[in-house]
């Protein structure tokens, strides 16, 4: 299966909604000045009081596994991979989202939506002008490249140098959504230098 054929609707369609530009996602003065809808599945804020158990129920309630077309399929696990178990930031939830989803996948095909899910986050962070966006795809994106090294597939190191080739910065509105849960965030840029370096 291709790219080319693979595309995921979710980011083109929440990004034109709230009329967002890369030119304002990285500029602080940006998310005081204008109102703005976040466009995650889920926020920070709220999984940080996601258990085990409710992620587990997540995932079964997203997946749609009656759907038949290949394409679409994969579609929403890469939705449910890039907005609900990537950015749950504990690690033990998060662990447990990802083993329920795996069990629902192809090996090769959890591959190839890990290498899409990449791709959706930088864009998030990269257009989203929410704080709670950023945030949140941030913890993802992070949290994507430790999946990534620990998986030590040769095809995702690919995946992980564009990530360190992104340079990605936590602004100053992130840092801020991210305070409430009392989580600090880190450059996913600067966790994929890292894994890198390690091999």
């Amino acid at each position: 299966m291709s790219f080319s054929r693979f595309l995921v609707p979710f980011l083109s369609t929440a990004l034109l909604a709230v009329g967002c530009s890369t030119s304002q996602s990285m500029n602080d003065s940006s998310f005081a000045d204008e109102p703005t809808t976040p466009t995650m599945r889920h926020s920070l804020r709220d999984l940080v009081r996601f258990d085990s158990n409710k992620m587990m129920k997540l995932v079964d309630a997203e997946m749609n596994m009656r759907e038949t077309d290949e394409d679409a399929f994969l579609r929403d696990a890469t939705m449910v991979l890039t907005q609900t178990v990537l950015v749950q930031p504990s690690f033990t939830e998060r662990e447990v989202a990802l083993r329920e989803l795996k069990a629902k996948l192809d090996p090769e095909d959890y591959i190839f939506i890990l290498q899409k899910a990449s791709d959706n986050l930088i864009s998030l962070i990269k257009n989203s002008p929410a704080p709670s966006d950023q945030a949140t795809a941030l913890v993802g994106l992070k949290n994507l490249v430790i999946e990534a090294k620990t998986l030590n597939r040769e095809e995702l190191k690919a995946t992980i140098q564009k990530i360190a080739d992104a340079h990605i910065q936590v602004s100053k509105a992130a840092q801020r959504y991210a305070d409430e849960p009392m989580l600090q965030l880190v450059s996913p840029s600067s966790e994929a230098e890292l894994a890198l370096a390690m091999h």
